[in-house]
C-alpha cells in the first residue's frame, strides 16, 4: 500500500503545482504501484514461508500434457505423524453404475488401486505400516483383492504406469488387511479418518469396499 500512495501523493502534488503530466505517464505511476502492491499481497496470501525452515508441501498432481479432460481425476491427501509426513497421490476412477471388485476388477489377481500413473505414497520420516516398518521415500501401491482378505503391497519403483506391476524385485512390503463391507463410494478415494500425534489410519474406500491400514510414527513423545 506505501507505494500506490507515495504514487497518489506524487499526482496529488503535481496537479496542486499546475504540473501537467500526460495521461500515460499518470497510468504508469499508478500501474506499477498497483502492480507492486499486488505481488506483496501475492506473495503473503500464498502462505508460503522465505525462510529457511520451510514447511513440507505434498507433492504435485501430475496432470495430462495435452491439457485434456480425463476420466480419473487426480488428487492428493497428506496427513502429518509425528515427525512424519504422510502423502497419497492418486487419480480417481469412478464406478458410474458399474460393479467393481469381483467383475470389472478380479478378485485374487494383482490389481492398481488408481488410474494412469500409479497412485504412490511418501513418508518423510521412517514409519509402521500396518504393523511392518516403512522406512522414508516413496512407493507405488497394489492390491490383490478377496473377498474377505486384502494383499497391500507397496513397491519401491514408484513413478511408474499402473499397468503392469513391476515385479517382486523391488516390493518393499506385502501386508494382509481384512475387507471391511461399506457405504457406495462413488469415485475411489484414500483419506485419514483417524490422526493422533503419532498413530493413525490410512483408509481406502471404493464401490462397497473400504480397507483400512494402522499407522505409527515412532519416536520420542511429546506433551
Amino acid at each position: 500500500m506505501a507505494d500506490l500512495e507515495t504514487a497518489a501523493r506524487s499526482l496529488s502534488r503535481a496537479i496542486r503545482r499546475g504540473t501537467r503530466l500526460a495521461p500515460v505517464t499518470a497510468a504508469i505511476l499508478l500501474v506499477a504501484a498497483c502492480g507492486r502492491t499486488e505481488e506483496g499481497q501475492a506473495a503473503a496470501g500464498s502462505g508460503v514461508s522465505r525462510g529457511k525452515d520451510q514447511a513440507i508441501q505434498p507433492l504435485p498432481i501430475a496432470t495430462p500434457q495435452s491439457g485434456a479432460v480425463v476420466a480419473s481425476q487426480g488428487a492428493a491427501v497428506s496427513q502429518n505423524l509425528g515427525q512424519a509426513q504422510i502423502t497419497v497421490v492418486y487419480n480417481r476412477p469412478v464406478a458410474r453404475g458399474r460393479e467393481i471388485f469381483g467383475h470389472l476388477i478380479p478378485l485374487d489377481e494383482v490389481w492398481h488401486p488408481g488410474a494412469d500413473q500409479a497412485t504412490y505414497l511418501r513418508t518423510t520420516a521412517d514409519i509402521v505400516f500396518g504393523g511392518e516398518v516403512l522406512p522414508a521415500g516413496s512407493y507405488s501401491i497394489w492390491a490383490v483383492p478377496g473377498d474377505e482378505l486384502w494383499e497391500i503391497i507397496l513397491h519401491r519403483d514408484w513413478n511408474v504406469f499402473h499397468l503392469p506391476f513391476p515385479g517382486d524385485e523391488g516390493v518393499q512390503l506385502r501386508l494382509e488387511v481384512a475387507r471391511q463391507e461399506a457405504e457406495h463410494m462413488e469415485s475411489m478415494t484414500f483419506h485419514f479418518p483417524v490422526s493422533d500425534r503419532r498413530d493413525g489410519v490410512l483408509a481406502f474406500h471404493w464401490a462397497n469396499t473400504k480397507i483400512e491400514i494402522p499407522l505409527h510414527a515412532p519416536g520420542p513423545e511429546t506433551p
